[in-house]
C-alpha cells in the first residue's frame, strides 16, 4: 500500500520544512477529536500525526534544476582548482616533524625533570 503522506498533510514535494509544519498545525486543528466531533477525526488524526512525522524524518525537498546546475558548476571549477593548486605547489611538510620523540629522549626528560624537581626541593 502506498501512502502519500504529502497529500495527507496537503504540501508539495517540493515544500520547506516550515510549510509542511504549518500544513500539520491546521490540519491537526482541524481534525483533532476533542474539536471535530466526527466518527473518523480521531482516524484522520493518527493519518495526519503519521504522515507529519514520517515528513519530519524523510522529507527532502526537489531542488529546482537550474540551481543543480549551478552547484555542479562550482563543484567542477573547485575540483579544478584543486588539481591545478596540487601540481603546481609543493606538498605541504610538517613543521613539528623533526620534534617526533622516541622513547630515548623521552626518558631523558623524565630524568632531567625529576633531578630538576629534586634540585628544586633542595635534595640535591
Amino acid at each position: 500500500m502506498d501512502i502519500n503522506y504529502y497529500k495527507i498533510i496537503g504540501v508539495n514535494k517540493d515544500a520547506s520544512i516550515k510549510e509542511i509544519k504549518s500544513a500539520y498545525r491546521l490540519h491537526s486543528k482541524k481534525w483533532h477529536p476533542d474539536i471535530n466531533h466526527s466518527s473518523n477525526a480521531k482516524s484522520m488524526m493518527q493519518k495526519i500525526n503519521e504522515a507529519y512525522h514520517w515528513l519530519l524524518i524523510n522529507h527532502k525537498p526537489v531542488i529546482q534544476d537550474k540551481y543543480k546546475k549551478e552547484e555542479s558548476d562550482q563543484t567542477e571549477s573547485v575540483r579544478n582548482e584543486a588539481q591545478n593548486a596540487d601540481s603546481t605547489k609543493e606538498k605541504w611538510q610538517n613543521p613539528y616533524e623533526k620534534y617526533k620523540y622516541d622513547s630515548d629522549s623521552m626518558e631523558q626528560v623524565y630524568y632531567w625533570g625529576a633531578r630538576l624537581g629534586a634540585l628544586m626541593d633542595g635534595l640535591i
